[in-house]
C-alpha cells in the first residue's frame, strides 16, 4: 500500500543504508495492484479487504521487529519460501539475493491468463505470510508482541522461548524456517506443542556440541557439521520439512520423530565422543578458550544454555519462566569476572601500564565469564573480583551467584577458580 511504499522509501532514501530493491519491495508494490478496486465494484471486495489487512499487520510489525534492516526483512521472505518447500528446481532453494523471484513466482501463480487476480487465493497468500511473520518474529526477536499473545504467554512456551534464546545468541538462523513449519502443523493439528520444545532443545544440543565448543576448544578440533548440510537435511525429498507437513502430530511416534529430526547432523564416526567430548568432568572442560581470544557469541551461547541446563537441577520437568532472559528492557551482559581492563588489579594483571601475558591467557577463558544484568554489569564493570562478589550474588543468574559465592569462600579469582567454574559450566 502506499504507506508501505513512503516507509521503504524513507529508509531506503539514506544514502548510508543505500540496498538493491528486495522481496519487501515486490510484495509492496504487488499489493498496491490488488488493492484496486475492480472494475464495475463500488469498494474492495472481501478478499481484498482481507489482503489490506493482513498486509497492514505485515509491512508494520516486520519493520518495527527487524529494526528497520532491509537484509533483515528479506530474510523473513526466504525463509518462508524453505517452509513452504518453494524452491527454484526440485529441491534447489532460493538464495537471499533471489528472493525476490520466489515471491513474484507465488504472484504469478495466482494470476489468471487474462491478467486478472484469483483474488480468494491470494488472500489465503498473504494470511499464510502473516501467520508464518509472527513465529518468524518470535524466533528472532525475544521482545516482539507476539510472545504477548496466547499461548505465547503461557508456561507451555516457555521453553520454546528459552531456547530460541540460547540457539539466536550462537548468530545461528538455518533452524528458523524448520521452527516456523513445525509450528504451523502444530496449530494446525491442534496438537502437543512439547514437540517443538523438544526440537529446538536437540537442535541448540547439536549446535552447542558440534559447532560452538569445537570453536573455543581450539584448531585442533572441527566442526562436526556445516551449515549447508542442515539445509540439504530440511529441503531433501524425505528432509525435515517435507517429514513435519507429513507427520501425525497427535501421535506420540510422530512426535518423537520430528524432535529427534536434529540429531542426525551427529557426525558418521565411531570416534565421536573422542573427537566432540561430551562426558562429566572431562579434562578439557577447565581449558576452554583458555589462551583464545573475545567470543562473545560463542561464550554466551554456552552461558545461556548453562543456565537453562541449572534449571533442572533436582530433576524438575518444569517449563521455567526465565524472567532473567526475557522481557521488554531486559538486557543481558556477559560480564568478565577478571576484567579486560584489569588495571586495579595489579600484580600479575597488570605490570608496567600493560596487561600481562598471564591476563591474556585466561581473560576470555570460558570460566572467566557469567551473565549477569545490565544494571549490575553498570555497575562492578573493572573492579576486582572480591568487589564484584556481592553484586554476584544479588544477581538473578544462577551462574552469578555460584561465582560470587565461590570468590567470597575462596577469598580471590584466580586460575584455580577460573577452570573451577569451566568446568561446573560444562
Amino acid at each position: 500500500d502506499s504507506l508501505a511504499a513512503i516507509d521503504h522509501f524513507m529508509l531506503t532514501n539514506n544514502p548510508e543504508k543505500f540496498e538493491p530493491l528486495n522481496a519487501y519491495d515486490l510484495t509492496s508494490s504487488f499489493t498496491q495492484k490488488l488493492l484496486e478496486i475492480v472494475e464495475d465494484e463500488k469498494e474492495l471486495n472481501e478478499d481484498q479487504k482481507e489482503i489490506k489487512e493482513k498486509w497492514y499487520d505485515i509491512r508494520h510489525q516486520l519493520y518495527i521487529d527487524s529494526n528497520k534492516e532491509s537484509k533483515t526483512i528479506n530474510k523473513f521472505f526466504y525463509d518462508y519460501l524453505i517452509a513452504e518447500l518453494l524452491t527454484k528446481k526440485g529441491t534447489q532453494r532460493y538464495g537471499e539475493k533471489d528472493t525476490w523471484n520466489g515471491i513474484e513466482e507465488e504472484f504469478k501463480n495466482r494470476t489468471n491468463e487474462d491478467g486478472s487476480f484469483d483474488y480468494k487465493s491470494m488472500a489465503k497468500l498473504y494470511a499464510e505470510m502473516r501467520d508464518y511473520m509472527a513465529s518468524w518474529l518470535r524466533a528472532i526477536n525475544d521482545n516482539s508482541p507476539y510472545w504477548n499473545e496466547k499461548p505465547y504467554n503461557q508456561a507451555s512456551c516457555r521453553d520454546e522461548r528459552n531456547y530460541l534464546q540460547a540457539i539466536r545468541t550462537a548468530g545461528v538462523l538455518q533452524h528458523i524456517p524448520v521452527y516456523i513449519a513445525l509450528v504451523k502443523a502444530v496449530e494446525d493439528q491442534n496438537a502437543d506443542r512439547s514437540v517443538i520444545k523438544d526440537f529446538l532443545k536437540n537442535f541448540n544440543y547439536m549446535t552447542l556440541r558440534f559447532r560452538t565448543l569445537p570453536q573455543l576448544l581450539g584448531p585442533e578440533y572441527a566442526c562436526g557439521f556445516e551449515w549447508k548440510v542442515v539445509y540439504g537435511k530440511i529441503l531433501s525429498k524425505d528432509g525435515w520439512i517435507r517429514r513435519i507437513k507429513k507427520a501425525d502430530l497427535k501421535d506420540e511416534a510422530g512426535r518423537e520423530m520430528i524432535a529427534s529430526m536434529p540429531l542426525e547432523l551427529m557426525p558418521d564416526s565411531e570416534t565421536v565422543n573422542d573427537l566432540y567430548p561430551w562426558t562429566l568432568d572431562h579434562e578439557e572442560w577447565g581449558h576452554i578458550n583458555k589462551d583464545g581470544t573475545l567470543s562473545g557469541k560463542l561464550i554466551k551461547h554456552v552461558l545461556y544454555s548453562a543456565e537453562r541446563a541449572l534449571e533442572s537441577i533436582g530433576g524438575s520437568t518444569q517449563s521455567p519462566q526465565m524472567t532473567r532472559l526475557h522481557g521488554v528492557g531486559v538486557k543481558v551482559q556477559t560480564e568478565h569476572i577478571i576484567p579486560r581492563a584489569p588495571r586495579l588489579l595489579g600484580g600479575k594483571w597488570y605490570e608496567d601500564g600493560e596487561t600481562t601475558d598471564y591476563h591474556s591467557k585466561f581473560v576470555f577463558a570460558l570460566g572467566n565469564h557469567c551473565l549477569i544484568e545490565d544494571s549490575r554489569n553498570s555497575s562492578v564493570r573493572n573492579k576486582p573480583p572480591l568487589e564484584k562478589a556481592s553484586n554476584f550474588l544479588g544477581s538473578d543468574f544462577k551462574l552469578a551467584k555460584i561465582v560470587g559465592q565461590e570468590i567470597i569462600d575462596s577469598g580471590t579469582w584466580d586460575k584455580a577458580e577460573i577452570m573451577r567454574n569451566s568446568t561446573r559450566i560444562m
